[in-house]
């Protein structure tokens, strides 16, 4: 994740790479660390992700089944979500949202 940033700060305000000093914080030791990225390190991370991506795209539906873990507490589509509902329930929601958007639009206009 700090490489995305360096790769932002480098990108939005046209410094190079080399001259950014990237730095995080520990609370729990205390501990201040900083890290210097190179050109190759920032561009063999957005190639990682660019990869990623490219994989993800490639997926079908049936390869992308939904996998329960923590992250579901915060999750922000839990109502759209398969592991959570049944097909009929998350049909029935994204049609309560599509109706609550088109509403929406129409007193804006």
């Amino acid at each position: 994740q700090l490489k995305g940033y360096v790769y932002a700060i480098s990108t939005l305000y046209k410094v190079p790479v080399n001259q950014i000093i990237a730095a995080h914080y520990y609370p729990l030791t205390g501990t201040f660390v900083h890290v210097q990225y190179s050109q190759p390190q920032i561009g063999q991370h957005l190639k990682g992700i660019v990869d990623e991506v490219w994989k993800i795209r490639k997926c079908k539906l049936d390869d992308m089944k939904p996998n329960r873990n923590d992250f579901c507490n915060w999750c922000a589509y839990k109502s759209a979500c398969p592991e959570f509902n049944t097909l009929n329930e998350v049909t029935k929601k994204v049609e309560e949202l599509k109706a609550i958007k088109e509403t929406s639009d129409k007193n804006r206009k």
